[in-house]
């Protein structure tokens, strides 16, 4: 039997026709749209029907409506850290419902951490290798289980940003939210703590090197504490 999609309604026909515009790029981030009565013409419905779409539009962040006389409907300027921000508190939420699951955030994370650490060695800059040095939790001193989990992110943070990525660095940033909740949540063992720092001093040496695999294998191996210390853990 032949699958039918859900046919959509004439608001959510329009709302896909903007979706199109704004990503074909005929409409800019920031662009003003015509009034509602231009749009209404254009679209072939009442001001209504418009309005309809237009709060669907306002409802997924799409576009954003200003009053007074410079007011009207303009598409909404989101910037990397607005898309993180939005990103971040969707998986937290999401993993804290447990919709998704620490073990898929584990799967995800080794899917374009270890990569990304690897195009980190080849990319960083002197600039970028001092940041992940300087991002590296104390070897003289033991840190409490939640600073070490904001210096991990920092780390983490940091070697994403030297994979001169974009969308690295936003997925990386969109899951340090689940990290920052783990820090509260989540108490490290001293065995643990001195394995995780460990594999972070080897991925550093690997960056600092440039040796592409190495920093892949100590990212898959300091992973791989992520997995152990969230097993069975909900939060």
């Amino acid at each position: 039997m032949l699958r039918t999609k859900p046919l959509l309604s004439i608001p959510e026909q329009i709302v896909e026709m903007i979706k199109d515009s704004i990503i074909s790029g005929h409409l800019k981030l920031g662009d003003r749209l015509p009034n509602e009565a231009e749009l209404a013409d254009q679209f072939g419905v009442s001001r209504t029907t418009l309005r309809e779409a237009l709060d669907q539009l306002e409802s997924q962040h799409l576009i954003t409506t200003r009053q007074g006389k410079q007011g009207g409907h303009f598409i909404t300027n989101r910037t990397t850290e607005d898309v993180v921000k939005y990103l971040g508190n969707y998986v937290a939420l999401s993993v804290g419902t447990h919709s998704i699951s620490l073990e898929n955030v584990y799967e995800m994370r080794l899917l374009f951490e270890v990569k990304g650490c690897g195009l980190a060695a080849l990319r960083r800059t002197p600039e970028e290798l001092i940041d992940i040095q300087v991002s590296l939790p104390p070897t003289d001193q033991f840190i409490s289980s939640y600073q070490f989990h904001h210096q991990d992110i920092a780390f983490h943070r940091a070697v994403a940003h030297a994979t001169h990525n974009d969308l690295m660095i936003i997925t990386m940033n969109s899951f340090a939210k689940v990290q920052e909740v783990l820090a509260i949540r989540v108490n490290i063992s001293t065995k643990v703590h001195r394995g995780e720092l460990e594999t972070l001093h080897l991925i550093y040496q690997a960056i600092l090197e440039q040796d592409q695999l190495k920093a892949e294998e100590a990212m898959a191996k300091h992973l791989g504490f992520f997995k152990s210390t969230t097993k069975g853990i909900h939060i």
